[in-house]
């Protein structure tokens, strides 16, 4: 299963036991986790370190969730994604991203971490759908989230309950599916300027005939391979 992707700037990778005095550091931000999940709570850098390493004894179908760690390349780790609630049955997951510091959440950082993100859930993973809740709180959130694709589903009326801020908060939901991704200029111009590719296209799956292994200490046998591969080839339109 590919657990990373790369674009001009960023990395996504999967987080892993060598993350947790950031993931910490990162956990104790309030103001951080207020707008990522405010279900986080503060946890020390050897609790989460155990708990990665057990994690990584599983699968994520396992476990139900990925999380990845944004990765720059002067920065450092800048924030994170998740992946979560996946379910097989109905191919979808919910989507999760959060910028630790205000500086750069206002940078295209977000984008290009987003369409790596959406590059793996659908072509990757081969999802049918992302959804993602946003706290009522969050405006600004929000109507990235609508103007970026997703389509607004509905509005949760104090739907959970923040601890950190000890009230009922709304939350709105938003979805976008494979048919929604495939069809987005928008995702499409960004991608290609941010990741320098397309990735709403579908990924080409070329299919022919089986090639055997050829012994290299064998040359003709090498040649004629390469031309049966070259003529399979030729005949994929």
């Amino acid at each position: 299963m590919l657990m990373q992707n790369r674009g001009n700037t960023l990395l996504l990778r999967a987080i892993s036991p060598d993350d947790s005095a950031w993931l910490a550091k990162t956990y104790a931000n309030t103001e951080f986790v207020t707008l990522y999940c405010s279900t986080v709570n503060a946890v020390d850098e050897d609790t989460i370190r155990q708990s990665l390493i057990e994690r990584d004894k599983l699968s994520p179908e396992q476990v139900g969730f990925i999380e990845y760690v944004i990765v720059h390349p002067k920065f450092d780790r800048i924030g994170l994604v998740t992946l979560g609630n996946y379910s097989p049955l109905h191919s979808r997951a919910e989507f999760l991203i959060g910028i630790v510091d205000p500086a750069h959440r206002h940078s295209m950082f977000s984008v290009e971490a987003t369409l790596l993100t959406l590059d793996l859930a659908f072509n990757a993973y081969h999802l049918n759908k992302i959804f993602t809740y946003v706290y009522g709180y969050n405006e600004y959130s929000e109507r990235n989230t609508v103007k970026f694709g997703f389509r607004q589903e509905g509005l949760l009326k104090e739907h959970h309950f923040c601890q950190i801020e000890n009230r009922f908060v709304d939350l709105y939901i938003n979805g976008m599916t494979l048919a929604d991704f495939r069809n987005n200029e928008r995702i499409a111009g960004f991608s290609r300027k941010l990741l320098g590719r397309d990735i709403t296209l579908a990924p080409q799956r070329l299919q022919g005939p089986a090639v055997q292994e050829v012994p290299v200490e064998n040359p003709s046998r090498l040649i004629d391979a390469l031309r049966n591969l070259a003529t399979a080839a030729g005949s994929v339109h």
